[in-house]
């Protein structure tokens, strides 16, 4: 479970513990590859059970690769570390298990992000190469990560912490490959008779979040002629969200109003081969189409078909 799913439970599962108790989940970063995969160490201490851990390798898609057991006394030395924060929000997974690094994984490449007091905005525009920025701020009782382009106020939240005694994100890590970063986050709450503790690493997939924000720019560009625009917005947005079947479809919109027809049909065959449910109907009727319509290629994408017939 991620850090913002597994906090409620393990908060609500304590509660009523009787007694000194001890309640922690760590995980810390240990080191990125150049092609976007990453490493970490989770570590967990339940009353009643004894500490355990894990090291995982995750690969750019966001998908795990490989895990093995953590060493005991790296366990040990992470639950001493962070017993000794309580409350504190500070942390220190990273320093009592970053041993456990496998090799040709480097925590230096990734770009750390370290926020400032109240609302902090960061440029993406180096690591996305789109005019970017990511905005951290508390809001209605959360933490808040949200995308907006330079030029507008508008934003995409792409990550969400709801705060639970004193709740906290103290940085995030820009993974290489442009599109994947990790939220540093933490939570913490202490009585006389529990801690409760945990250090989180949330996924959060920036790149997905500036490619919907383009994509909406672009829309806006298209609807007032300004094609050449549009279409650079679109590339660019399929660039870190391939398999975004809206953009696709926009491109297609776009070329063919442009009267680069081929280059539309192949736009416009990748989206109805994300979505076909929704995106063929569309194109049926869809006057940013129009140019298309007389196509052979057009009608056998996305005319129905009727049965036995011969296409």
């Amino acid at each position: 479970m991620r850090f913002s799913q597994l906090a409620p439970v393990i908060f609500a599962a304590c509660a009523s513990c009787a007694g000194p108790t001890r309640t922690l989940q760590l995980e810390a970063f240990l080191g990125a590859r150049d092609d976007g995969s990453w490493a970490s160490a989770e570590v967990h201490a339940f009353p009643g059970e004894r500490p355990g851990g894990v090291v995982r390798i995750v690969g750019p898609d966001a998908a795990e690769r490989e895990s093995r057991p953590l060493d005991a006394e790296l366990v040990a030395a992470a639950v001493v570390g962070a017993t000794a924060q309580g409350e504190r929000q500070t942390r220190s997974a990273e320093a009592t298990l970053g041993a456990a690094t496998p090799p040709l994984f480097e925590a230096g490449r990734a770009i750390l992000l370290r926020p400032g007091e109240g609302r902090t905005r960061w440029s993406l525009g180096e690591w996305l190469a789109v005019p970017a920025e990511l905005e951290l701020c508390r809001e209605e009782g959360e933490l808040r990560l949200a995308v907006l382009l330079r030029e507008g106020e508008e934003k995409l939240l792409a990550y969400r912490l709801p705060e639970a005694g004193a709740t906290w994100i103290s940085g995030v890590l820009l993974l290489p490959g442009g599109r994947r970063a990790l939220a540093l986050t933490g939570a913490a709450t202490r009585s006389l008779e529990a801690l409760h503790r945990l250090e989180g690493l949330a996924k959060v997939d920036l790149g997905s979040a500036a490619a919907a924000l383009l994509d909406a720019r672009a829309v806006r560009r298209i609807e007032m002629g300004e094609l050449e625009l549009a279409t650079a917005d679109l590339r660019r947005a399929l660039e870190m969200a391939p398999e975004d079947a809206t953009a696709h479809y926009n491109l297609a919109c776009a070329l063919a109003l442009a009267g680069e027809e081929d280059q539309a049909l192949m736009a416009l065959g990748r989206a109805v081969d994300l979505e076909p449910e929704r995106l063929k109907p569309l194109a049926l009727t869809d006057p940013d189409l129009a140019a298309l319509r007389e196509r052979v290629e057009f009608r056998l994408m996305v005319e129905p078909r009727t049965p036995g017939a011969v296409p």
